[in-house]
């Protein structure tokens, strides 16, 4: 029992010094910014850059990358003061220089709105922080929406106003919402856009994103209210909102559905949302967060075109410790439940990356990690799995494989021009001290492993056999919805011969072989491949077989009825096999043909009688007494009949080649009077004899 203890901890040892030799791929520097906690700040002359500038130590700031490549970031918690800023900063990494560029170097300052919709010197957003959701527009202007903060009357509370900042002007305006904080917002009606629509108050999420049509999507975060899995949309042409999906109450709760099936009853549920990426097809991700009980692992995709959410990858249980293998390979590994990770980017890769965030006891993760949606994989590249683990600043502008940011939550991210990323403030720690320090990391082009996408091109169909016009179902063994399928039936006749859907059906009219193929195509912005495969099928002909109209024979005669198909089996109502049979009796008949698995049947009514005769009366009297008023002498079906009626003196009074039509006993409208009269008769009997008859009846009335 000892040595199995002994072994035991051994692999554990070994375990965490893999951990710490692998836990140095890539490599950080520190840019800028103090090595202590809390700092002060130095905000030097505001719109004069210098060396010596430097923001506060701040959790929870928000952050934006202008079209130049310059970093900005606004408001923040001061941690040791419990202060919220509302300074604007920008830096530059071409001269690793700080400028205050707008608003109080004074913390819990008031908002000053302005009129909305018209940018003035004197604007400003009040002080706040707590999750401030903030987006660079396609123009390169800066906005930001609601947080937790101060109003214009400098109330402190949860606030719904949209701010625009123009870099070029230095103004900021404020462009809807309201001026005071804990308002409820107005949803309106679901995907429809109006002037007096108003997402409710919104603070701790970050999960924004800019479309690549150039509108402001924004969702989830918590209020005075509770928690919220709203998704909004703002248009910046029109000034108005969207409320685009999610419920327009507090509290849902997530419905994962199938890991990589979109439908449009699946939802992450109310909750704080802090990472965040869109991919290169303008797809929106998020990780993780937390509601009021619970923290989240979990990696969903929101496509903007169809409203709707995939699960991804990650877990779908709560509070989850996560799944650490092997530093640098893509696995099935995932991060643990985490929140307040706003620290995330999008290499030129196209994959995401995160840093840092909250466990629930609030205790600050360390860990790097990276996901690819190509492959739908995480990749664990740098920093120790343990929490509140030490900073190593190492040189300032130096960098090294030991050089390690604090462990940090509320951080913030940019990307540089050249592909690194970067990394500010944030706190952590045992006594959740704030930093704010600026940090560069250089990705390994080994760390994590290049990708490559193995993309199965597979395909099943409904089990033959496979007949003519009848609906096949095809099916592709995946169903990834960043992959494009591109479907050929092998059925150029048809029009409807291919098909981008993963799930098809095809209907082939005419027998013979097709092939049938499916390419599936993946395209990042680092990696694209396609791969196709294909089979061939066999239709074959659905029998129809006809037994003809329903029909009347005479007594004596017989019916051979046809199946039509001599090479298919045949099974009969009389129990034959054959594929004629000869019938002579009244009944129901019908066949059933079987024709390589293919199955058709027909039916017929035979009716044998003695029609063909005639039985004519001898008396009618057509009294209008409903009794014996119409003379006609026919019986059965004929298929040739023609009838003269003379009076006693040669004169013809009726005449007909209708067997069904009947004398009435008038002409030219008048009655005709008693007595006898001869009638004449020919007509094709049941055995297609041409036949005359005669004879007299007697009319009275």
């Amino acid at each position: 029992m000892w040595y199995s203890v002994r072994s035991i901890l051994m692999y554990i040892l070994c375990l965490v010094c893999m951990h710490t030799v692998h836990a140095q791929n890539g490599t950080w520097t520190w840019m800028h910014g103090v090595n202590t906690p809390n700092f002060s700040g130095s905000f030097g002359v505001q719109g004069v850059a210098a060396p010596t500038n430097d923001p506060p130590a701040l959790y929870e700031t928000c952050e934006w990358t202008d079209l130049q490549g310059n970093f900005w970031i606004f408001g923040g918690l001061e941690s040791s003061s419990g202060s919220n800023h509302g300074a604007l900063w920008k830096y530059d990494p071409s001269t690793n220089m700080w400028t205050w560029m707008n608003g109080s170097n004074f913390p819990n300052q008031a908002g000053i709105y302005g009129t909305q919709g018209v940018p003035a010197p004197s604007n400003s957003p009040g002080s706040r922080a707590w999750g401030v959701l903030s987006w660079t527009d396609l123009a390169g202007d800066l906005w930001l929406f609601g947080g937790y903060g101060y109003d214009a009357l400098g109330q402190i509370g949860v606030l719904n106003d949209l701010w625009r900042y123009n870099i070029a002007t230095n103004m900021w305006t404020w462009m809807s919402g309201q001026q005071v904080v804990n308002m409820l917002g107005n949803y309106g009606l679901l995907q429809i856009p109006a002037a007096t629509n108003e997402p409710p108050p919104k603070s701790e999420s970050s999960a924004s994103w800019t479309s690549n049509a150039g509108d402001l999507w924004m969702f989830g975060g918590s209020n005075f209210i509770g928690y919220l899995n709203d998704m909004w949309s703002y248009n910046i042409n029109t000034n108005m909102w969207t409320w685009m999906s999610g419920a327009n109450t507090v509290g849902a709760l997530p419905n994962f559905g199938t890991q990589l099936v979109p439908a449009n009853t699946n939802n992450p549920g109310a909750r704080c949302a802090y990472s965040k990426w869109k991919d290169s097809n303008g797809n929106f991700w998020l990780f993780g967060g937390f509601d009021p009980l619970n923290q989240f692992a979990d990696m969903w995709m929101y496509n903007p075109n169809t409203n709707v959410w995939t699960w991804m990858a990650g877990s779908n249980q709560i509070n989850t410790s996560g799944a650490f293998q092997v530093p640098c390979q893509w696995t099935n590994d995932y991060p643990s439940s985490r929140y307040e990770s706003r620290a995330c980017w999008t290499d030129a890769c196209g994959r995401f990356w995160q840093k840092g965030g909250f466990d629930a006891f609030t205790q600050s993760a360390c860990e790097l990690w990276v996901f690819d949606p190509s492959i739908n994989q995480f990749n664990w590249v740098n920093g120790p799995l343990s929490l509140n683990c030490p900073a190593n600043f190492g040189t300032l502008l130096v960098p090294s494989p030991s050089n390690l940011p604090p462990s940090n939550g509320g951080s913030v991210g940019f990307v540089g021009l050249n592909g690194d990323l970067w990394l500010f403030g944030g706190a952590g720690g045992v006594n959740l001290d704030a930093t704010n320090s600026l940090w560069r990391y250089e990705i390994d082009s080994l760390c994590p492993v290049p990708s490559f996408l193995a993309i199965d091109a597979g395909f099943s169909y409904t089990s033959s056999p496979f007949c003519s016009n009848d609906t096949i179902l095809f099916s592709a063994n995946t169903s990834n919805p960043l992959y494009t399928y591109s479907w050929n039936f092998g059925n150029p006749s048809s029009t409807m011969d291919t098909s981008s859907l993963t799930h098809p059906s095809h209907v082939y009219t005419n027998t013979g072989a097709y092939q049938v193929s499916l390419t599936v195509f993946f395209n990042s912005i680092c990696f694209g491949d396609s791969v196709s495969s294909s089979q061939v099928i066999f239709i074959s002909e659905s029998p129809q077989p006809n037994l003809g109209n329903d029909t009347i024979l005479c007594a004596a005669q017989e019916l051979t009825l046809y199946g039509a198909y001599p090479n298919a089996s045949h099974v009969w109502s009389t129990l034959e096999t054959t594929s004629t049979i000869t019938v002579n009796d009244s009944g129901h008949y019908w066949v059933q043909v079987n024709n390589n698995g293919c199955v058709g049947s027909d039916s017929i009514y035979i009716a044998y009688e003695d029609g063909g005769t005639i039985s004519p009366p001898n008396v009618f009297t057509p009294n209008n007494d409903g009794i014996n008023d119409l003379y006609n002498p026919t019986l059965g079906s004929l298929d040739f009949f023609t009838i003269q009626i003379y009076d006693r003196w040669g004169k013809l009074v009726f005449a007909s080649d209708d067997a069904t039509q009947k004398w009435d006993g008038n002409f030219e409208g008048k009655p005709c009077s008693d007595g006898v009269y001869y009638w004449i008769i020919s007509f094709t009997n049941c055995e297609d004899e041409k036949q005359n008859e005669h004879g007299f009846v007697q009319l009275v009335r």
